[in-house]
């Protein structure tokens, strides 16, 4: 397409004459990130924080989903793993980066480039989980995870493993876009990016050993 390369394979089955059901597998390569949802209208409600940055990224998703008789997903019915890979990201301004930014005292609170950006997930239960992300902008060396809801609330949370400040903190966001809360808390995410090896056996191998199995299944690198 003029959007991106998309490749999919789907497996369709017709439950009733109400109903059917798709296993799906969707390679998305070098799409425009705000163009994830107009290429599949789905996603706007599974990843939301696509409208936050500008540039170009590699998405791919395998999983299930209910269609109802107008053939539009069902979205809490949606059961899938992805993974997004992307470089030289723009985060584009918004409230919650600006608040998060004025909390880790950015140098430049307008624009900022995430170098790379790899994200695990899992969708399930009217939920994604993202996985412990590391993630680079600014002076800083950033964990990001936690849980976005298909209400759109969210409860992430940010680990800050380098920064002009020679601690570890963290940084939870929880709520809405229009209303959220920032509050200080422990770097929970600090073990799983360290270099150091007695730093790592500190990791959660139930999250190390998901983030590899859904690398492995999608076949990324």
């Amino acid at each position: 397409t003029l959007a991106a390369k998309l490749t999919a394979s789907i497996n369709y089955t017709a439950v009733s004459d109400r109903r059917a059901e798709v296993d799906f597998d969707l390679n998305l390569e070098d799409i425009e990130m705000a163009n994830i949802a107009k290429v599949m209208p789905a996603m706007d409600s599974l990843f939301p924080m696509t409208k936050s940055f500008e540039g170009r990224a590699h998405l791919k998703m395998q999983g299930s989903a209910k269609l109802n008789r107008k053939m539009d997903v069902i979205i809490p019915s949606v059961r899938s793993i992805a993974a997004l890979q992307a470089s030289n990201i723009m985060v584009l301004d918004s409230q919650t980066f600006a608040e998060m930014a004025k909390t880790l005292m950015f140098k430049n609170k307008e624009k900022n480039t995430i170098e790379t950006l790899n994200m695990e997930m899992i969708i399930e239960k009217s939920k994604m989980e993202i996985l412990p992300a590391l993630v680079e902008i600014d002076r800083y060396r950033l964990a990001v995870g936690g849980i976005q809801n298909l209400d759109l609330t969210y409860d992430y949370h940010v680990s800050v493993l380098k920064s002009p400040i020679p601690f570890k903190t963290g940084v939870d966001i929880k709520g809405n876009m229009d209303d959220f809360k920032i509050s200080l808390s422990k770097a929970k995410y600090k073990y799983y990016f360290s270099d150091k090896e007695r730093l790592q056996e500190k990791a959660d191998v139930n999250i190390i050993n998901k983030k590899k199995d859904i690398l492995s299944k999608l076949e990324f690198k």
